[in-house]
């Protein structure tokens, strides 16, 4: 079995647990990347303050789990980081861009390296360069940290650098905290998450002598792009309109790292 399919099989399970255990009163489920997992919880939270009638279940589970439940009616919205050309829906659906999430390169504060070029980054991942002193670094061997099959911050990294390839020193986190806390804790790591994250003992890396900045976001060269992909006849309903509209444009966004997108980047 693939890994995507895979995860969608472990997502069938992991939304019939969670429906079970869902109140009666909730009206819908949002489901899907983990990347925005924090915002949309967050959001969904104060929209509810002034809809008191209505309850909103929220969980993750991963880009291809929550389209997965939405394609088979179990949620209502699926939220996905996926490049949309990925899926290919039962029926059609509208997608909303949230904004854009920078994709991030961390590191083990030790590895003696604070910048790679694009070569390099590939040579890490791929596996060529299985020591950090091969790079002007420490003699530490290369650990490198991914996300699964299913991964919208995996899908852009792939497409970046090719498949990752590294033999035996290759660590799959699910989630972008587990990332963080394997590369910071790991001598010689190295890995990618979503968004601007600061954890003691990880730096984040210069790509091709750029450095992320919130005030160049759109020019970062990695980005997710993550989205809410819904039933557009489920609009009709005014609540469920008012809730898609505020998830939309909460101006907590840039407080999660959501940045405004590029003209002409991502929407439909």
């Amino acid at each position: 079995m693939t890994g995507w399919r895979w995860a969608v099989v472990w997502a069938m399970g992991l939304v019939g647990g969670l429906l079970a255990r869902i109140p009666a009163r909730t009206h819908w489920l949002v489901m899907g990347a983990t990347s925005v997992f924090p915002y949309v919880k967050a959001s969904v939270a104060t929209w509810a303050k002034t809809h008191p009638g209505y309850a909103v279940a929220v969980t993750g589970g991963g880009s291809w789990a929550g389209l997965a439940a939405l394609d088979r009616g179990h949620a209502d919205i699926g939220v996905s980081d996926l490049p949309p050309e990925l899926w290919r829906p039962a029926r059609p659906l509208l997608r909303i861009p949230l904004g854009a999430m920078p994709i991030l390169f961390v590191a083990h504060r030790g590895i003696g390296v604070g910048c790679l070029d694009r070569s390099q980054l590939q040579a890490v991942f791929h596996g060529t360069v299985s020591n950090w002193r091969t790079l002007g670094g420490r003699a530490e061997p290369v650990t490198v940290v991914v996300r699964p099959p299913g991964s919208g911050a995996r899908e852009v990294v792939r497409r970046y650098l090719g498949e990752s390839g590294a033999g035996p020193r290759l660590v799959t986190q699910l989630s972008n905290g587990a990332v963080l806390a394997v590369v910071a804790t790991t001598p010689g790591a190295i890995g990618y998450v979503e968004g601007p994250r600061t954890v003691p003992g990880v730096v984040t890396l210069c790509v091709d002598g750029q450095r992320w900045s919130p005030a160049k976001a759109q020019a970062w060269p990695l980005q997710a792009i993550p989205s809410l992909y819904l039933d557009p006849s489920r609009l009709g309903d005014p609540a469920f309109r008012s809730l898609v509209q505020w998830l939309a444009t909460d101006p907590a966004r840039l407080t999660f790292g959501l940045f405004p997108l590029q003209p002409g980047g991502g929407g439909e």
